[in-house]
C-alpha cells in the first residue's frame, strides 16, 4: 500500500490518496479520501477514474468518512459495477 502517490497524466502532475498493489506490484484498488464535508459527485468518480487510467486498477474507492462507495471496473465492458461491500484484499 503507498499513500499520496505521486503521478504524471496529461502532463500534469496529479497525488492518488491510496494505492493497493498486488504481490507483483501492480496496483489493485485505489482509494480517494475527502472531507466529510465534501459530497461525493460524479465529478469525484471522474477524478478517480482518470487517476485509474494510470494505474489500471481494478477496484475503485471513494469515501469522506460518511459516505463510501466501491466499483469494480468492468475491463471487458468498459464500464464499473458498484459494489455492496468493500472486498477482501484476497478477492482482488
Amino acid at each position: 500500500m503507498r499513500t499520496e502517490n505521486g503521478l504524471k497524466l496529461y502532463n500534469t502532475v496529479k497525488r492518488s490518496d491510496i494505492v493497493i498493489y498486488n504481490r507483483n506490484a501492480e496496483a489493485v484498488a485505489l482509494v480517494e479520501c475527502k472531507a466529510p464535508e465534501v459530497k461525493i459527485s460524479q465529478s469525484t468518480f471522474d477524478q478517480i477514474a482518470r487517476y485509474n487510467i494510470h494505474f489500471n486498477a481494478s477496484i475503485l474507492m471513494i469515501t469522506n468518512g460518511i459516505d463510501t462507495y466501491c466499483v469494480k471496473v468492468d475491463k471487458q465492458e468498459g464500464g464499473y459495477h458498484f459494489l455492496e461491500d468493500i472486498p477482501d484484499y484476497q478477492n482482488i
